[in-house]
Formats: structure tokens, C-alpha cells, sequence
């Protein structure tokens, strides 16, 4: 199944419900794990990184990071323990890339703290750019819901 048509508002919008029932509701207790993930990702990074050496530890978190992704992208639903796998690997290979760019390449903190600042604020206005407007009559109210559509 391939991505849909761009000028296709209906399989955007199933695109979208899809997406977003792949990630669990954010709560306080989302905010405290996601803290807990990245502090995770941090000391395993380090582990790794200490106990193997770099090209071990990297190898190791870009397979780990891999398959976590791909658990993720084929679960159709939101499935706890495969989402924060993913969330982890991504703290953990995070990590790995920042100190990568620090201790193996030589950058300094300074010039990757804004590189990293504009490189997310870059990504993150790409995906909020406006789209077309989705046709109200692709909209079907959420079960559950009272809402009839558009009178």
C-alpha cells in the first residue's frame, strides 16, 4: 500500500487517524516517562559507548533504532511496549549522534546546540505548513460522537 495521492484529501485524512492512533495520549504521566526514556537513552548510550567502543555502540544502536522503527511503522494500532521501544532507541541513537558530533568529530557544543535548534525548527514549520483544505464531506464524526457533519 503506497502513500496517497496528494490530491487526494480522504486518503490524507485516513493517513492522519492512522498516525494518530499509533501514539498514546499525552498525559502527565506521558511527560514523565518521555523524561525517563530520554535519561535512559543517555546512560545506555554511555554504557555502550564505554563497554564497546564507538563503532560497536553505533552499529548496535542504529540496528536497535531500526527495528524499532519498523515494529512501530507495521503496528496498527498503539501498542505500549513497541512505542517506547521506539521512543528509547531514539533517545539512545540521539545520543550517540550528538556525542558523535562532540568527542569523535571535534564539534563544539556551541556550534551543535544551534545546529540541532535550527535543524528541528526547520523540520518541525515543514510539517505545520497549510495544506489544502480538507471537503467537510470527507470528515465522519468520531464514534461515539452526536455529530451528524455539516448541516
Amino acid at each position: 500500500m503506497g502513500a496517497p495521492a496528494l490530491d487526494d484529501p480522504v486518503a490524507e485524512l485516513d493517513v492522519l487517524r492512522r498516525a494518530a492512533s499509533k501514539v498514546p495520549q499525552i498525559t502527565v504521566l506521558f511527560w514523565i516517562i518521555k523524561v525517563m526514556t530520554t535519561a535512559q537513552g543517555e546512560a545506555v548510550s554511555d554504557f555502550l559507548a564505554v563497554r564497546y567502543g564507538p563503532v560497536i555502540a553505533v552499529s548496535l544502536g542504529a540496528t536497535g533504532l531500526a527495528i524499532a522503527l519498523a515494529l512501530q511503522f507495521r503496528a496498527r494500532r498503539y501498542v505500549a511496549w513497541i512505542y517506547w521501544t521506539a521512543v528509547v532507541m531514539v533517545a539512545v541513537f540521539g545520543t550517540m549522534a550528538a556525542d558523535g558530533l562532540h568527542v569523535e568529530l571535534g564539534v563544539p557544543y556551541d556550534v551543535s546546540t544551534p545546529f540541532f535548534a535550527i535543524s528541528l525548527a526547520v523540520i518541525s514549520r515543514s510539517g505545520t505548513r497549510p495544506r489544502r483544505r480538507c471537503p467537510s464531506t470527507a470528515l465522519t464524526p468520531l464514534a461515539g460522537s452526536s455529530s451528524t457533519g455539516p448541516r
